[in-house]
């Protein structure tokens, strides 16, 4: 059996950290698995076990017949076909597969343009109902999903795995990092409606008394956007919009308190990553996020939406001392550790063996 992954490109969000990291475990564990990515615009390096159909974008009417002549003439074994977002659901939904080959797809967030489309329904019924199984990766994702499809789809096809992510080693330092100056806060995230960095500079502008520094690690269409948002609120001092970077561990390291504001999401694996480092969270309390943040004594969940409860949340952390940090640290480091990488590759292993 050979899973072939199937992804528009190799750089983005946590889809396509994922499906990176998801290859390179079921691999370690002598699963064989591949990954095609249909374009690679920014001309990532990729590993042996990672191909490139050479498109210059995902909206390429030819995809999809190139993707089908790819992976039967360079894969000759029983093939589990394996789709992540939007374009690889469209393409490996409508081609015809021969019927030694399963058809998967993971479904990474709560929320799509498509969704705004009503007429869209009962097309998008038809398209999910070509898959074996359909994997959600939070109890959000799967109801949000399931009320969507409605009807028209058996419901024991979707099943709920939640993401893994990579720990971070926790920070040396215990105590909170703040000087008399205030705090370092951190968002990562792609410039996006989505991620409601919008929120969060209004929320830091009220609470400016108590911040030192607000670092965005991100990229994306809204950063005009949000360049014009940081000038109006007169942060140009604070805000520090850093583009994406690689070694978001030592980012996250820089930081008091991360910041996440968004107003949907799926999953939210940079909490995971951040909680592993310690690093205490202000997140939303949406559906997906919520659902794997609730509980966990680091993370104050806050209506989203709204900057001024976000600025009471940020209040609330600047007025803890050194040995409710250390306790916060604690729990957080604790809370990210059931979000292993191990056990959700474990969890497709399983999967991909009952379609066999």
């Amino acid at each position: 059996m050979t899973i072939i992954h199937v992804i528009s490109e190799p750089n983005g969000g946590g889809a396509e950290l994922l499906v990176r990291e998801l290859n390179s475990r079921l691999n370690a564990e002598g699963v064989v698995s591949r990954v095609v990515y249909l374009t690679n615009p920014r001309r990532l390096p990729l590993l042996d076990n990672e191909y490139e159909l050479g498109l210059t974008t995902p909206r390429d009417l030819r995809a999809g017949i190139l993707l089908r002549q790819f992976i039967l003439r360079s894969f000759d074994r029983d093939l589990v076909i394996h789709s992540h977002l939007t374009y690889p659901l469209y393409y490996v939904a409508v081609l015809p597969w021969p019927k030694r080959v399963r058809l998967v797809h993971t479904e990474h967030n709560t929320h799509n343009r498509r969704r705004d489309i009503a007429l869209l329904r009962p097309i998008e019924r038809r398209i999910y109902a070509r898959f074996d199984a359909i994997v959600c990766i939070s109890d959000g994702v799967h109801d949000t999903l399931a009320n969507w499809i409605g009807t028209g789809l058996d419901r024991e096809r979707l099943v709920t795995i939640p993401n893994g992510a990579r720990l971070f080693a926790m920070r040396a330092g215990e105590a909170l990092q703040a000087d008399e100056c205030g705090l370092t806060i951190i968002s990562i995230g792609s410039l996006s409606r989505q991620k409601g960095f919008d929120i969060s500079l209004a929320a830091v502008a009220k609470a400016r008394s108590l911040v030192r520094r607000y670092i965005i690690v991100g990229e994306g269409n809204d950063r005009h956007l949000l360049e014009a948002r940081v000038r109006d609120l007169g942060l140009a001092d604070v805000v520090d919009m850093v583009g994406w970077q690689d070694n978001i561990g030592d980012w996250l390291g820089y930081a008091d308190l991360m910041l996440i504001p968004s107003r949907w999401e799926g999953f939210g694996l940079v909490a995971i990553e951040a909680l592993s480092t310690g690093l205490p969270i202000v997140a939303s309390d949406v559906s997906g996020l919520g659902d794997i943040l609730r509980g966990c004594e680091a993370v104050d969940l806050v209506s989203p939406v709204e900057p001024e409860v976000i600025a009471k949340a940020i209040e609330r952390f600047a007025q803890r001392d050194d040995e409710q940090i250390r306790h916060l640290r604690s729990k957080a480091r604790s809370h990210a550790e059931i979000y292993s990488l191990g056990s959700m590759a474990d969890a497709y292993a399983n999967l991909y063996e009952t379609l066999t």
